[in-house]
């Protein structure tokens, strides 16, 4: 044969093996881009450090208090311009711009330019001037300007409200640039007058009436003309404040001179330092960039035709801690919950905060049934906590606002002072600006300032029909969450866990022993575990420490125990409920009662150390047709930790085949794989074929690119009952290998039936081979096509972990 033959047939043989690759080796993933995004703060830019300076310190501050990349761009006179400050955003791997204009309105004449230098809008608002544009790198977002932001209307009534001396015979006048388009005019009219109401709503009386007017000429009305007609017409005095963004010409010539032509007993005007937004309150201005920028980046739920971004939360609310706290809080449950059809129907929301809470109106919003558990009197740190329910999936999120978020826990003791009529002035003054702080930390702070977890309904099987508990509605009783209740939840959470893994039981094939004697708990077992499985051990009366106890018991003798870590309910909460149950207990006894409750469901369903857990299995040797069996060694230790089990009759049919479904269940238990998400399925055309209880399992191993299926047209197909040969095993388990860093160069194989291996497979099997993974017959076949038995995948399971590190089983 010539050697260009043999170069010819070497080819072929390269490119049949390249093919098998694309069909049988995992799929590449296509990655969408991280989005990453940046602030770029917008200001005009005046070649005088008195207005420059304090706006670079608030970009410090901003610098300093946001957790993404912030930059500043000047439209003019001063650098860096924006498109220098873009390109640093670039720099810095920013492909999502939130653009906030540091400007009063956003019908300045300047936002134009802004958005033609941003490529927000296609042609120059003045063909005259020239204009660099800028070019980034991503998305650019551009937010509103100041308007009639809250805690803009804040700070005016603040500076208008230290004028006022006899509010009945005195009107605020709002001084403020304007525009010279009749579009642009109109809008800053609307967003003065809103200020204008708000400073109205928010002084307590003390302001009665809020005009304006405008400095830019040929805008109307003109301040001149507004003080003139407090004046005159209405003969009261006009307290002028300026609508600046720091101080500068206007505030300390052009509005002067303005009001020099009145007499002076006639108007006031705020003092050098209390001019302008940055140099009354630098921190203030800073709050409201911080509110733009998370307006836009922060996770903005869809709850049908509703879209609770941080501005429409504020209109349900209109108190701004408490709408950013629901905001926050049903931004980082959303995605957790996502479900096909979110919608205020399937929405439940349960509040450990009173009904007065702020955070109402907004959760009202969004969601049909809303429960309050706590009172106004008292709020304790687990307060503001919220369990939120889609009742289409069955999903529920426990959302907790740690105490940090408000400063540390002493906050709320302070609250309760303030509430109760029990706080001076200073204290007062001090909970205001812990508020404050409070609203800084929910619009900056990450997710993991809040506790979160999921709370995963209790699954049986009842014949052909999947029973789903779900926390909320196990838990409910006569109008509060029961702490008995949330224990034998939790309680039967890590039993099923530990004895079904991912999978669900059988109702029937287990039962609950429980010290708890009451009837809300034999209603709960009698529910979950069917009558006559469940047996309460203890006397019927309130339990005590010692009674929060259970232990589960499936047909194989194997059994979980768990009972309540000391400590975890005070000593204060069984004497308080003694002197309930007596009539003895005054009103605020009451309401602490109902804290400590509510502070020991939250440890229950976030701290695990709030429970201790023991496991009992039976050795291998009891499933009785593995007694002298070759794999009875290995089975008993797989069941002794926990990774396989047998069938109710005591028997584990070592010789029974393997499917996909049960192989990867196997591995994910094996490898201590979090389950997968129901995305990760979306690729197999028979999805809905898989077991409930190897959905989990099956996305794991996708996830890991353990299991990839088989090619079906455009999608592809997982075939969860198909029989495992030992090929594809050997293929999945060095994959395995391979991904821990368990290497091995390809051998030669000696196997008599090598022709047999599929050529996609020889390396795998080689390498498999070389480790010790996989083994032949004592004929000196490899038997690729033979299915995989329990007992080989068990013992190929084992040689795996016996390999691998032991830092990967943990």
């Amino acid at each position: 044969m010539s050697s260009r033959l043999l170069r010819r047939l070497a080819l072929v043989q390269l490119l049949l093996f390249l093919a098998s690759c694309f069909f049988f080796l995992p799929l590449p993933k296509v990655q969408a881009q991280e989005l990453k995004p940046g602030v770029l703060v917008l200001a005009h830019g005046a070649n005088d450090p008195k207005w420059f300076t304090p706006v670079w310190e608030l970009v410090y501050g901003l610098q300093e208090h946001l957790p993404w990349p912030v930059e500043l761009g000047f439209l003019e006179a001063i650098n860096p311009d924006i498109p220098e400050a873009v390109a640093k955003l670039n720099h810095q791997g920013v492909n999502r711009i939130i653009a906030v204009p540091f400007f009063i309105s956003t019908y300045s004449n300047h936002i134009e330019e802004i958005k033609y230098i941003l490529g927000l809008r296609k042609d120059l608002p003045d063909p005259e001037e020239k204009l660099e544009r800028a070019e980034p790198a991503g998305e650019v977002i551009l937010t509103r300007a100041l308007d009639d932001h809250p805690l803009f209307a804040s700070l005016l009534t603040r500076l208008a409200t230290s004028l006022v001396q006899n509010p009945e015979q005195e009107v605020v006048v709002l001084a403020a640039h304007g525009s010279d388009s009749e579009e642009g005019q109109e809008g800053w009219r609307q967003n003065l007058a809103s200020l204008g109401e708000q400073m109205k709503a928010s002084s307590g009386g003390k302001i009665k009436e809020v005009l304006y007017g405008f400095i830019f000429e040929g805008a109307s009305p003109s301040l001149e003309e507004t003080v003139s007609r407090v004046i005159y017409e209405k003969k009261k005095t006009a307290l002028v404040v300026p609508v600046m963004i720091s101080e500068g010409y206007f505030t300390g010539v052009k509005v002067p001179g303005i009001l020099k032509k009145f007499p002076q007993d006639k108007y006031r005007y705020p003092g050098i330092g209390q001019r302008a937004l940055l140099t009354a309150d630098k921190e203030m201005a800073r709050l409201i960039l911080e509110w733009r920028a998370a307006n836009e980046i922060q996770p903005a739920p869809q709850i049908g035709e509703v879209k609770l971004n941080l501005d429409q939360a504020y209109a349900f609310a209109k108190k701004w801690p408490c709408s950013a706290l629901a905001w926050r809080v049903a931004g980082i449950a959303y995605p957790r919950l996502l479900g096909d059809q979110m919608t205020r129907e399937s929405w439940q929301v349960v509040s450990f905060l009173p009904p007065e809470a702020g955070s109402r109106p907004v959760f009202e919003a969004v969601a049909e049934k809303i429960y309050y558990l706590g009172s106004w009197a008292e709020i304790l740190p687990p307060s503001p906590t919220f369990l939120i329910t889609d009742r289409a999936t069955g999903k529920t999120t426990l959302v907790h606002a740690r105490p940090e978020l408000f400063g540390g826990e002493d906050f709320f003791a302070l609250r309760n002072k303030v509430v109760g009529g029990r706080a001076s002035p200073a204290e007062q003054a001090l909970l205001q600006k812990r508020l404050v702080l409070l609203l800084e930390n929910l619009l900056t702070q990450p997710d993991e300032a809040f506790a979160v977890r999921q709370l995963d309904p209790l699954r049986v099987r009842k014949g052909q029909e999947l029973l789903s508990f779900r926390y909320p509605e196990l838990a409910w009783e006569e109008g509060k969450l029961c702490l008995c209740r949330t224990f034998l939840y939790r309680g039967l959470q890590e039993a099923f866990a530990a004895l079904w893994k991912e999978g669900v039981p059988d109702q029937g094939s287990f039962t609950v022993e429980t010290k708890i004697g009451t009837p809300c708990a034999a209603e709960f077992l009698g529910q979950l575990a069917g009558e006559g499985r469940y047996r309460q051990m203890g006397p019927q009366r309130p339990p005590l420490p010692e009674d929060f106890y259970l232990q589960v018991r499936d047909g194989q003798g194997r059994s979980v125990a768990v009972k309540l870590a000391k400590g975890t309910i005070p000593p204060e909460f069984f004497a308080l409920r003694d002197k309930i149950k007596q009539g003895k207990a005054t009103q605020g006894e009451l309401v602490h009662f109902n804290n400590l409750r509510s502070a020991a469901i939250l440890r229950l369903l976030t701290d695990p150390k709030t429970l201790q857990v023991e496991k009992f299995v039976p050795p291998a040797a009891e499933f009785r047709d593995l007694v002298g069996h070759w794999a009875e060694g290995a089975v008993a230790e797989l069941a002794a930790k926990g990774l396989v089990s047998g069938y109710p009759d005591g028997t584990f049919k070592p010789d029974k085949p393997v499917t996909r479904a049960e192989l990867a269940s196997l591995l994910s238990r094996a490898l201590n794989l979090a389950p997968g998400e129901e995305k990760h399925l979306e690729l197999f055309a028979d999805r809905n074929e898989l077991p409930s209880w190897s959905r989990g399992a099956v996305a794991a191993c996708v996830r890991e690119a353990l299991l990839q299926g088989y090619p079906a047209g455009e999608l592809r197909v997982f075939c969860p009952d198909r029989q495992v040969p030992r090929v594809e095993l050997a293929v999945v388990l060095n994959r395995v290998a391979r991904s821990k860093g368990l290497t091995a160069t390809s051998a030669s194989l000696s196997f008599k039936d090598l022709r047999d291996i599929p050529s996609w497979a020889v390396v795998d099997v080689q390498q498999a081979s070389q480790i010790g993974l996989v083994a032949g017959y004592p004929d000196g076949t490899f038997k690729p096509d033979k299915p995989v038995t329990r007992a080989e995948a068990a013992a190929m399971v084992l040689r795996l972990l016996e390999k691998l590190p032991a830092t990967v089983q943990k």
